[in-house]
């Protein structure tokens, strides 16, 4: 029997289900691989769903080991079955170093022998999921666990990687399986792809491909890796009103074992074509300035100094990285990020001193009022998943803005949007921004309930405003300050601050 059948019908028996509509292909550069045997256009539509053969503690290998030798032969045979990294890599040589430490004291140690204990140890590091289904046990009563947990699947772990993936896995269920739900639409013949890692579209190449090697050991070749990186996009210095693209040295390598070669082979505007080579050096040099900025802003919200950073210091940061570099650029979504945690951060100290009776509320502070800093950090994280969605799609176009529904959805910003939600929740409707609308919130919808549940109390709650304003979208009732009759559009507002602009001018947020 070949290893796909056997894989098929193990699953099969696992799930006591029929076989899912999908089926293991095998290639030089995948390995063994699963495609789609129909097509799927409905976003959150469940492909296949299957039980854990092992569920452990992510810190006690202990666990792994036990599930193993109380697994059925045929399980045994599949987990040792999966793949792992040759044994002088670095994450085997880690995974030994581990299993030895695990070995120490456990009571089965001599059941399984170092080599065995080394190879399931890197089975796990290189093939598990996250989990937080029901720990050990599997019943038709199951509880979602707030503990991470590792998983090792027989089906699911032949999934490939792509750094733009069409399917996503899910543990908190109430049956404890894990399901693969659809996050992009599907054709009958394409690969199913996860993605290993997080921050997909806020990531550079170089980024991505170095915590592949680190974690999975292996150098991603999808099709983002292997063209031009979207996330260093930066505004070309010849002042042609384009964008330049960076491109690395070994997009072209067929070997995937290899320690990734990040270096930049060359700089290329959509206009001007490949930059000069002092141009390429002032384009690098930009990228460390700004980096430098970021890197102490990190640096303050991590060593107990985030009392030090000022909204207007952190808008005129962003300024700068927006115009040297561009908006979509991998340090630009880094500030807008530690934008976004800084004012809510501010925000919570102004709001638990007010609860206290320390302060009065929606006091004016040197970092602003409470709903000012609410309100500045949704607009940062609004900014945040726009470019995001350009970079998804590999746009640099400078008329994209966050206001404009300019692109699809992307899963990688659901919690995002969530968090810019929970800011925008604090501040009065009337100082929204205004894109806040069914156009802007709706597409988000589809990946708020297969990530949150449809019963999640935020979830819901989007779900009304975006019902009630698709019914009277601009009504007085809705935003009795921002209109002048119903059916108006609201009057513009700074988004920084929230007070009507009738033209432009500099914001006057506190410093």
């Amino acid at each position: 029997m070949s290893h796909a059948l056997d894989l098929k019908f193990f699953l099969a028996r696992l799930q006591d289900n029929e076989l899912d509509p999908t089926s293991i292909e095998t290639s030089e550069s995948l390995g063994r691989y699963v495609v789609a045997r129909r097509d799927f256009s409905d976003l959150g539509t469940v492909i296949f769903r299957e039980k854990p053969m092992v569920v452990h503690s992510d810190n006690d290998l202990r666990q792994l080991y036990d599930g193993y030798l109380n697994a059925t032969d045929h399980t045994k045979q599949l987990i040792l079955d999966m793949y792992t990294p040759p044994s002088n890599s670095a994450l085997m040589l880690q995974a030994a170093m581990m299993s030895g430490l695990s070995a120490l004291g456990y009571r089965r140690a001599a059941e399984l022998g170092p080599q065995k204990m080394t190879k399931l140890a890197g089975a796990s590091m290189t093939n598990s999921f996250a989990y937080y289904g029901r720990p050990l046990q599997y019943t038709e009563i199951t509880q979602a666990t707030t503990r991470k947990k590792a998983a090792l699947l027989a089906y699911g772990s032949k999934l490939a990687h792509s750094c733009a993936p069409n399917t996503i896995q899910f543990s908190k269920t109430s049956d404890g399986y894990m399901h693969f739900k659809v996050i992009r639409p599907i054709k009958s013949g394409d690969s199913l792809s996860i993605s290993y890692i997080r921050e997909l579209f806020s990531s550079p190449t170089f980024a991505r491909r170095d915590e592949l090697w680190k974690s999975k050991s292996f150098v991603c070749r999808c099709p983002r890796c292997m063209g031009p990186d979207h996330c260093r996009v930066i505004r070309c210095p010849n002042k042609c009103k384009n964008h330049v693209h960076c491109f690395y040295d070994n997009v072209g390598s067929s070997d995937v074992f290899s320690a990734p070669d990040n270096n930049v082979d060359r700089w290329v505007c959509g206009k001007c074509g490949p930059l000069e080579p002092t141009l390429a050096t002032e384009i690098v040099s930009t990228e460390a300035q700004v980096e430098r900025t970021v890197s102490r802003i990190e640096m303050r919200t991590t060593s107990g100094m985030i009392e030090s950073l000022f909204p207007k210091a952190l808008k005129a940061d962003l300024q700068v990285a927006k115009k040297e570099l561009s908006s979509v650029h991998y340090l630009t979504q880094k500030l807008l990020l530690l934008t976004t945690k800084i004012c809510a951060s501010h925000a919570v100290g102004i709001e638990e001193a007010s609860k206290s009776g320390m302060v009065p509320h929606n006091m004016m502070t040197p970092y602003g009022t409470s709903v000012q800093l609410r309100r500045h950090a949704a607009v940062a994280g609004f900014e945040f998943v726009a470019s995001c969605e350009c970079v998804a799609v590999g746009c640099s176009s400078i008329n994209c803005s966050v206001g404009k529904r300019n692109h699809a959805p992307v899963m990688d910003c659901v919690e995002n949007v969530l968090f810019a939600w929970q800011d925008l929740d604090h501040v009065p409707k009337r100082q929204w921004p205004n894109y806040v609308t069914p156009v802007y919130l709706e597409p988000y919808l589809s990946f708020l309930r297969i990530s949150y549940g449809p019963t999640d109390c935020d979830v819901r709650d989007i779900e009304t405003h975006v019902a009630k304003w698709k019914k009277d979208k601009y009504s007085k009732e809705s935003f009795p300050e921002d209109v002048a009759a119903a059916g108006s559009e609201p009057i513009p507002r700074c988004d920084y601050c929230g007070k009507p602009e009738q033209a432009p001018k500099a914001c006057k947020f506190p410093p």
